[in-house]
């Protein structure tokens, strides 16, 4: 072909070796790819002498290109499949949004009309069903919180609100949280507060509620007799311990304890409830934090 023809000119005129590639269309119907080496051997004026040594690639070539084509199928099948995990991702993110207006705006009417409910004469049985309602309701309204959080952890959009906080105010606060429950267990409870910064503390206040919540309300649920303390102290970091006397933990369990819906076995869930979410979501926004548990 022209293509060989110029390559050979090439050769002649430089007295450089020149690679071809050449394309041809066997008699049978079929493709033959050769690698062509084009040497110079003499040249005397307009005349010269040239080796040409050519090697049947057609194998190679042919492999490659069904690679190629494999590879751009590939290519294609995972661009649907990631936009199909998109498009379902985005459609669980609508729906669990969706389902957190309509299942929270009720529950919410029901514990505050409970709450209302609870400052008006009641008999003792009344009195009862209505501490089960609001307990069922609040733990109900904890488990939409659970799974929306866990959502957003695994979309990647769990947000930190960065801002200074008063860390004195929010202990008083989980403290509060806390006191009546821990009492009504028979437990003692304890908030020790080893550090007090002169200043408030710059970071998100909620979240670090929300773990501690989440922890201290473990400790208490999974403790039948003693005391529960948290302590808190700031040295080149933001540092919180949650001890408590309850049934412990072996080390085997500890390995999955961060898991998600995992308890430490299944007499676990029948006994104190839970899903199995809490820890999970709390070392979550521990990491996302940049901290760790």
């Amino acid at each position: 072909g022209s293509g060989l023809y110029d390559a050979a000119l090439q050769a002649l005129r430089s007295g450089e070796i020149q690679n071809h590639d050449t394309q041809l269309d066997s008699t049978f119907g079929n493709k033959l790819y050769l690698e062509s080496r084009l040497i110079p051997l003499t040249m005397k004026e307009s005349q010269g002498e040239l080796m040409v040594v050519m090697h049947d690639v057609s194998l190679y070539k042919k492999a490659e290109i069904q690679l190629q084509r494999f590879n751009q199928t590939l290519e294609e099948k995972v661009e649907q499949r990631t936009q199909q995990l998109e498009a379902a991702m985005l459609a669980k993110d609508e729906f669990l949004a969706s389902m957190s207006h309509e299942l929270r705006t009720p529950l919410t009417t029901i514990i505050g009309n409970g709450e209302i409910l609870g400052e008006s004469p009641l008999t003792e049985d009344q009195r009862n069903l209505l501490i089960a309602m609001d307990l069922s309701s609040n733990n109900l309204l904890s488990l939409i919180n659970d799974i929306l959080d866990l959502s957003k952890i695994e979309a990647d959009k769990f947000e930190i609100d960065y801002a200074p906080f008063d860390l004195t105010v929010l202990l008083e606060e989980v403290g509060q949280m806390f006191s009546v429950p821990a009492r009504d267990s028979g437990l003692a409870f304890e908030i020790n507060q080893q550090t007090t910064p002169s200043h408030q503390i710059w970071g998100d206040g909620r979240r670090i509620g929300q773990i501690l919540i989440n922890l201290i309300g473990n400790a208490i649920k999974f403790t039948e007799k003693g005391r529960v303390a948290v302590t808190s102290w700031v040295d080149d970091s933001l540092y919180f311990s949650v001890e408590d006397s309850g049934i412990g933990i072996t080390p085997e369990v500890i390995k999955r304890l961060f898991t998600p819906f995992v308890q430490a076995d299944n007499s676990i869930s029948r006994r104190y409830g839970g899903t199995g979410l809490g820890l999970h979501i709390s070392q979550s926004l521990a990491k996302t934090m940049e901290g760790h548990i």
